[in-house]
Order: structure tokens, then C-alpha cells, then sequence
């Protein structure tokens, strides 16, 4: 039928998640030993949101709404003691 998935495309599915699940706790133990933890946590992101557009925008969107990322548009005269970025709260 239209629609449904073949059995054969389910099982090579589960046997490439397996196989990647398996790499990742691999690359972890090597990662862990070449690098500290908050590096290797930094890097993860960055690489999950590289192959992730999506995760890109609800992460922005997210930071912007919490008000962790607020651009300051006001013009200033002097760039002395003025920061890019305003806190609220």
C-alpha cells in the first residue's frame, strides 16, 4: 500500500541508528579524554545546530524571548561604557 513503509526500510533504519548510537558512545569516551567536559558540550551544540537549521531558529528565537539576546538599537555618540547588548531585569 501507498503510504507504508517497507519492512526492509525499517530494519536498515534501526541498524543505522544502532550503528550511529554506537559511534556516538565511542567518539564520547575519545572526546572525553581529549578535551574537558564544557569544550566538548560547546562543541556538540555547535555541530547539532550546524546540521540543524531548525534547531537554529527555535534556539535563537528562544534566547530572544527570554531576553538573553536583546540588541541595544539606541545610537550613542561614544562607544565608551556602552555595551552591545542591554540587560533587562
Amino acid at each position: 500500500m501507498k503510504g507504508e513503509a517497507s519492512s526492509t526500510g525499517i530494519y536498515v533504519r534501526l541498524v543505522v541508528v544502532a550503528i550511529v548510537w554506537g559511534a556516538s558512545f565511542i567518539a564520547g569516551r575519545v572526546v572525553s579524554t581529549e578535551m574537558d567536559a564544557v569544550t566538548a558540550a560547546l562543541w556538540r551544540y555547535v555541530v547539532a545546530i550546524a546540521l540543524n537549521p531548525a534547531a537554529t531558529m527555535v534556539i535563537g528565537a528562544a534566547l530572544v524571548v527570554s531576553g538573553v539576546f536583546i540588541i541595544n538599537r539606541t545610537p550613542t555618540t561614544s562607544t565608551v561604557g556602552h555595551h552591545a547588548f542591554s540587560h533587562t531585569g
